[in-house]
């Protein structure tokens, strides 16, 4: 295989309903997150000679499955991302060194989508934001 770890040569996403295809030239990451909540008591005893507290947490019940950007050439071949669309299967399959590709799949929908952004020292492109929908919450595969 010519692909070498870290390479993102070759990923490919895939969009179910709207089965939406463009150049794409680059994937973004997803960071999920959750709440800490507070949990620091305002009764508890000082050590003898400490003034301070330390603050303690637990976490947050829920949990926000992230979202990602993707950046694609405008090559007028493919639609622009579509705001207005629906919730949909979404799957991002990164190459691995090994002969079984890595795959991250969940539901979710475009947040935000841009137009075409021209300049004289850069090919045209436009990004989109897919927001995880937590119906179907992203996994590893």
């Amino acid at each position: 295989m010519a692909f070498t770890a870290g390479s993102g040569a070759s990923t490919t996403i895939t969009f179910g309903t709207s089965a939406w295809t463009g150049s794409v030239r680059r994937i973004g990451g997803t960071t999920m997150s959750r709440e800490a909540l507070d949990t620091t008591k305002i009764n508890q005893s000082l050590a003898s000679g400490d003034n301070s507290v330390v603050r303690t947490f637990a976490p947050g019940g829920a949990y926000d499955p992230g979202q990602f950007e993707v950046e694609c050439i405008f090559d007028g071949s493919a639609d622009l991302a579509d705001v207005a669309g629906v919730s949909e299967t979404i799957t991002i399959t990164f190459p691995t060194v090994f002969d079984t590709d890595t795959t991250l799949s969940g539901t979710g929908f475009i947040l935000e989508a841009g137009t075409p952004e021209a300049s004289l020292d850069d090919v045209m492109a436009f990004s989109f934001t897919v927001k995880w929908d937590g119906a179907t919450a992203p996994t590893w595969s």
